[in-house]
């Protein structure tokens, strides 16, 4: 399963290239570290993610994600969270849209999440700035 997963992420260029955000991201498979992906470099230098906690409970993958605002001022950001399942595709797909986010200045938040389907392996947590229409 684990080589699906890697041959997926391989092809698509990892799972940052398949949900391109303009941001930047944290993913992540069930055991292994999560990784940083910045697609803006500014953001990287206002905000750091990391992976606060990865667990399994009542067979469902749970994260929780620490946001770290690194500038004094508010900002308005947007976030959302996909799930893979073992062999790199979406589980759930569709199912979450970008929502809201207001960070104060030097303010740090954990956010936890859980999948909603038992097959869910990995996950893609992603925060880009307001996206005006």
């Amino acid at each position: 399963m684990v080589k699906w997963f890697l041959l997926g992420l391989a092809l698509c260029g990892g799972l940052t290239a398949c949900a391109r955000t303009d941001g930047i991201a944290l993913e992540g498979q069930e055991g292994a570290p999560a990784q940083l992906q910045v697609e803006n470099s500014s953001m990287a230098r206002r905000l750091t993610l990391t992976q606060a906690q990865q667990q399994r409970q009542d067979g469902r993958l749970q994260v929780a994600i620490r946001l770290k605002s690194e500038i004094a001022y508010d900002q308005e950001l947007q976030y959302r969270i996909d799930w893979f399942d073992a062999s790199g595709m979406p589980v759930e797909p569709d199912s979450t849209s970008w929502q809201p986010l207001q960070l104060h200045g030097g303010e740090q938040k954990v956010m936890q999440f859980s999948a909603l389907l038992p097959q869910a392996a990995a996950f893609h947590f992603s925060v880009r700035d307001v996206v005006k229409d």
